[in-house]
């Protein structure tokens, strides 16, 4: 994995007309590496606007900002407490290609938790949809996020 300004320079040297060999033989990158870095951000305003995201998103979504605010109007931190409480007894996160997979089993005989665990998916998580997957004994909840791993960190 390469550093901010190596990609920097990649980005730099590719911008002023220098071929994928020559930016791998002036900076020691290997060649691969010197492809993907200009696939994946083009220039360095790319590159700018990309690490700029990544900032943003450290923190990330509505319910990692509201977790920010001390004075918690809308009980989110008794939301994701409980939540959290749900996860780390029968729940995991999966990564899928691109998003991961919070699932939740929880036994068919109280359907209360069940609605509850929902109500909170759908509070915290608005822009989600919440998915429920009945099977013998159990229901599956799950949800699908691309920052599950910091919103639950493992």
């Amino acid at each position: 994995m390469c550093t901010y300004e190596e990609y920097y320079e990649i980005l730099t040297l590719w911008e002023i007309h220098r071929n994928k060999k020559k930016i791998a033989c002036i900076t020691g990158i290997p060649r691969e590496t010197v492809r993907d870095c200009i696939k994946k951000f083009g220039n360095v305003s790319g590159l700018e606007a990309q690490t700029l995201e990544d900032a943003r998103i450290r923190g990330i979504s509505a319910l990692v900002e509201s977790l920010e605010d001390p004075d918690d109007p809308d009980n989110v931190y008794q939301d994701y407490a409980y939540l959290l409480g749900l996860y780390l007894g029968d729940g995991c996160i999966s990564k899928m290609n691109r998003v991961h997979r919070l699932r939740i089993a929880l036994d068919k005989k109280y359907p209360e938790i069940i609605q509850s665990c929902v109500v909170v998916l759908e509070r915290l998580f608005p822009d989600n949809q919440v998915g429920i997957v009945h099977r013998k004994g159990c229901v599956d909840v799950s949800l699908y996020h691309k920052h599950l791993p910091k919103i639950f960190p493992q």
